[in-house]
């Protein structure tokens, strides 16, 4: 079904899933013919397949004017809570409930492969510090500065992470 360039979109051959412990969670765009430049093309459509039944649990389609998605950067994350899945493109995120596939907000900013909820927010670890997203007004802040090492953890409630400082972690 796609075009012969299909191969050339990482994103809709290979980087457009991510799992957790009940679903598959997938994108999909519009492939309109299998010609030579045929390339996907908007409504994109993300759906979550139950993980032992294969049965859809809901989908979530959507155009250019909630996000624009091109073939390539375009990622997957998701929270330790298994509250929210976060689809991330060109510095803009996604956010949708992970239960209903509802649409909860778009937000100005790329959050993190890690993420953590904590009350009204979302923690986010990205290699240059940690971000916290108020959940009801989307307002973004910086709350720790510097290099951050991968596999932040919540341990005790507290989340935890390695900082690097030239070749020394800390």
């Amino acid at each position: 079904p796609f075009g012969y360039q299909g191969s050339w979109t990482p994103l809709y051959e290979k980087d457009n899933f991510i799992v957790d412990d009940q679903n598959l969670y997938k994108i999909d765009a519009t492939w309109l013919g299998s010609g030579l430049d045929e390339y996907p093309q908007p409504p994109y459509t993300i759906t979550a397949w139950n993980g032992e039944t294969g049965a859809v649990e809901w989908t979530y389609t959507f155009d250019e004017s909630v996000l624009t998605v091109p073939d390539r950067g375009p990622y997957f994350a998701q929270d330790d809570s298994g509250t929210y899945l976060y689809f991330v493109s060109e510095s803009r995120t996604l956010v949708l409930d992970k239960t209903t596939g509802a649409k909860l907000a778009v937000l100005p900013f790329a959050v993190g492969n890690q993420c953590f909820v904590a009350a009204n927010r979302i923690l986010t670890v990205k290699n240059d510090g940690i971000y916290r997203i108020d959940i009801s007004t989307g307002r973004v802040i910086k709350i720790h500065s510097g290099l951050i090492g991968e596999g932040a953890a919540r341990f005790g409630g507290r989340l935890q992470f390695v900082t690097r400082g030239g070749k020394t972690l800390y």
